[in-house]
């Protein structure tokens, strides 16, 4: 197929808490005016492939869409070809990254609200949520979730999840977003030659939490009852399974690039 005719759309899928803020800082200095960035006015709103067609087919000319509120799949359609950029990250350390920033930036809460209380909210909360779920619901298949409820993270949609991931050109992980920045560059300059510029992304939004991971999971099991801790490893299992996965498939391809360079 000659692509010297197609449109390419970098998509970025942003997910709460997971560096997206960072990543569309850097495109958007690239990529100035065209790049969009939408989310409909309800927060807990999800863009269907049809919604996301109509979104780009209102703005032609954008070469990045960034959305909270975006998944997958994508639209398929002559003359333009989406490519889903994505950033997970280790789903307990997330979670104290997702209280701080809900507490302390946020200010959603009362300050004697502990992690406890949080988690334990967030456990009982039967919807996908900031905390369980996010992650997986929206790399996988979203036409496997109809109602955005926790109880539909089924091992179909765990290995739908996983199968994404596995697919995706390319995708980063927050503990390693330098590299994973420089690697999503090089996967996707051939189509956007503006990734090709040697930049260095200004972190927005990201603590010392994500380069150091176990400090923070083991933040976060001191700081919850054993009967809570093990609740929340029994919602994220679904998620630990894609985080750990992703950790050798991003690993592999790290390597194989930085080889060769």
């Amino acid at each position: 197929m000659d692509t010297h005719f197609l449109h390419h759309v970098l998509l970025h899928l942003h997910i709460f808490k997971n560096a997206g803020t960072t990543f569309d800082r850097a495109l958007s200095k690239l990529f100035q005016d065209q790049m969009t960035s939408y989310d409909t006015e309800n927060p807990g709103a999800r863009i269907s492939i049809e919604h996301l067609t109509q979104i780009q087919q209102a703005h032609p000319e954008s070469r990045v869409i960034t959305s909270h509120q975006v998944g997958l799949p994508v639209p398929v359609y002559s003359g333009v070809i989406f490519h889903p950029v994505f950033f997970l990250r280790n789903p307990i350390e997330r979670i104290q990254s997702c209280y701080h920033f809900e507490k302390d930036v946020q200010k959603l809460m009362n300050d004697d609200v502990t992690m406890e209380m949080y988690v334990r909210r967030n456990l009982n909360n039967p919807k996908i949520n900031a905390c369980f779920g996010i992650q997986l619901a929206t790399i996988t298949d979203n036409r496997y979730i109809n109602n955005w409820n926790r109880d539909e993270l089924t091992d179909i949609v765990v290995n739908s999840a996983l199968n994404n991931m596995q697919t995706a050109r390319c995708f980063g992980l927050v503990d390693r977003f330098d590299e994973s920045f420089e690697f999503i560059c090089h996967r996707l300059e051939t189509y956007f030659p503006e990734l090709a510029q040697n930049i260095k992304p200004a972190q927005q939004n990201i603590s010392q939490a994500s380069k150091n991971i176990d400090d923070k999971t083991k933040y976060v099991q001191e700081s919850l009852s054993k009967e809570t801790y093990s609740k929340m490893l029994d919602a994220l299992k679904g998620e630990i399974i894609l985080y750990e996965t992703a950790q050798k498939v991003f690993e592999n391809r790290y390597n194989k690039y930085s080889k060769r360079t």
